[in-house]
């Protein structure tokens, strides 16, 4: 058997890994920190070392990265990390990556915000435009909702798919992709209050489904509020009462 090392420079086993995989990797590492805002990226040479992949898979993830706001790559520097108030926060990947560090009070809070300027608006669109067919799955999946209540995994999958599909039923192609990136961060409040055993909430799900059949505009909208007010209170009950300033909102003048 030859137990002589491979000789330094000398290639390496490539894994199967692809560019998607990659740009996940390296995403994670600049959005929880481990690649600071600000600092210069490892080389190419460096990461195709690290992570075994060919130059061309790394060259691909850095740009879809720099697609999304990450990074920048200019001559002479390298390539670096942008501040976080470029980053493409809308996107569902970065959205997602944010959502696996310990409880990000800031998403909270600012999905919070988002869905209060959205949600009960889009509710009132539902109601006034969704094909029956439309409102039968709204009304379907806020009943299973009641029936899952006690299993937190299985509730949280049927919540997902009733708020996709009240934005579905608003027909808006804008509202579809601000309501894929809102999903992300739907989750995250829900793993932080329903897998805790609060908020289900599955009665307020009800109320919206109710008066989207009934047709009624105005009481969608209500409906959607008041569900959003409870979300509020549940997450307080869960991180306390100021976990909304904790998050960085500023104190007023």
């Amino acid at each position: 058997m030859n137990d002589t090392p491979l000789a330094e420079g000398a290639d390496r086993p490539r894994l199967s890994r692809t560019h998607t995989q990659i740009v996940e990797m390296i995403g994670r590492r600049i959005v929880l920190g481990e690649y600071p805002v600000g600092s210069i990226v490892p080389r190419e040479e460096d990461l195709v070392a690290e992570l075994l992949v060919g130059r061309g898979v790394i060259r691909e993830a850095i740009r879809v990265l720099a697609s999304k706001g990450l990074l920048e790559s200019r001559s002479k520097r390298g390539t670096q990390v942008l501040p976080s108030d470029q980053w493409h926060m809308l996107d569902p990947e970065v959205l997602s990556w944010r959502s696996t560090a310990e409880i990000d009070l800031k998403l909270l809070r600012d999905v919070a915000d988002l869905r209060a300027m959205i949600e009960p608006a889009a509710c009132a669109h539902a109601a006034v435009r969704a094909a029956d067919s439309e409102v039968s799955l709204i009304s379907a999946l806020a009943r299973e909702m009641k029936l899952v209540e006690g299993d937190a995994a299985t509730f949280i999958e049927v919540d997902m798919q009733f708020h996709r599909a009240l934005f579905a039923a608003a027909h808006n192609d804008l509202l579809m992709q601000i309501g894929a990136a809102i999903e992300v961060g739907l989750r995250l409040s829900r793993e932080v209050t329903v897998s805790m055993g609060h908020g289900s909430r599955a009665e307020e799900h009800l109320e919206i489904a109710n008066a989207i059949a009934a047709r009624s505009a105005v009481q969608a909208q209500k409906a959607m509020s008041r569900l959003l007010i409870a979300s509020q209170s549940d997450i307080e009950s869960v991180l306390g009462r100021g976990w909304a300033r904790d998050a960085g909102t500023p104190d007023p003048a």
